[in-house]
């Protein structure tokens, strides 16, 4: 039998308004069936939320700053988990999410990574704002190049600070983490 894979998600929560959905997005991460899910969660308020394993209370002056604690967070526990997910409250993340990065991963160059893009939609299952991208807004911009065998993939780079899920596994962690410090 294969071994699970290890997960580590670590999620933002900034204050009290949005914890029902929170709620969701970790009962979602705990029913993933191929991978062995620990939750973390930096919050700017106390939080018992039943199968999280740790919330970080975390006091800052500008709370615009709390996802970047996360990517500490990895990277003490870099060594201990396969696949690194952080993200805000909000996100809802599936397991077909992660095993189609893993699957991604594996296929393209190592020059190259994989990307989420945000959408939400409406209660009729219509994406909303007119199938804009809500994260995104104008803050993307296309950088497709030369043709590859891997033209098959969108290669974009996006602009917009306020993109705060990043899904990595391992190695390019450790590597991203580096090339930024």
């Amino acid at each position: 039998m294969k071994k699970q894979q290890s997960l580590l998600a670590v999620l933002v929560n900034y204050g009290d308004e949005q914890l029902q959905y929170l709620k969701k997005v970790v009962d979602e991460l705990k029913r993933f069936k191929n991978y062995d899910v620990t939750i973390i969660i930096q919050s700017n308020i106390p939080l018992t939320i039943i199968d999280v394993d740790l919330v970080n209370v975390i006091q800052l002056e500008d709370y615009q700053l709390l996802p970047l604690t996360c990517r500490k967070e990895i990277w003490d526990r870099k060594d201990n988990y396969d696949v690194f997910l952080f993200g805000e409250n909000d996100h809802l993340f599936k397991e077909h999410h992660i095993d189609k990065h893993i699957e991604y991963t594996s296929i393209l160059p190592e020059n190259r990574i994989t990307g989420l893009i945000q959408y939400e939609e409406n209660e009729f299952g219509f994406l909303v704002k007119d199938r804009d991208y809500i994260a995104m807004s104008d803050k993307i911009i296309n950088v497709i190049s030369t043709p590859d065998k891997y033209t098959f993939y969108s290669k974009s780079a996006i602009l917009n600070a306020k993109s705060y899920d990043y899904l990595y596994t391992t190695n390019k962690y450790i590597e991203l983490y580096r090339a930024l410090t």
